[in-house]
């Protein structure tokens, strides 16, 4: 179980809802709280249907959508967001930051 202990967040708001899993969303009151918080992603691979998420803009978000889908289809190796950018592994294993869907288009 992943707890945090900073007390550092303005609010949570969360919904309970039968059919979907329980969506709480945090607002974190300072960077370096969010940063911490963060960096347990990769320990939410443990926990089945625990998932830490940025809150992205719809734009990034069907850009970071796209570029799963890529993965999926292994034409990338991964693909993730960071600080509100996106991320992808090509197939070389260089990092690479998108901005934009036809950047993205580039590598289908």
């Amino acid at each position: 179980v992943i707890t945090f202990d900073g007390g550092e967040f303005n609010y949570m708001a969360g919904e309970f809802n039968a059919l979907h899993a329980l969506s709480i969303l945090v607002k974190m009151a300072t960077y370096r709280s969010r940063k911490r918080v963060m960096d347990l992603r990769p320990r939410t691979k443990e926990q089945q249907g625990l998932y830490l998420n940025e809150d992205l803009t719809r734009k990034r978000e069907s850009i970071l959508y796209s570029a799963r889908c890529l993965k999926r289809e292994r034409k990338i190796q991964g693909a993730w967001s960071a600080d509100g950018n996106i991320l992808i592994r090509d197939e070389h294993g260089k990092i690479r930051k998108i901005n934009t869907q036809e950047e993205l288009d580039t590598l289908k």
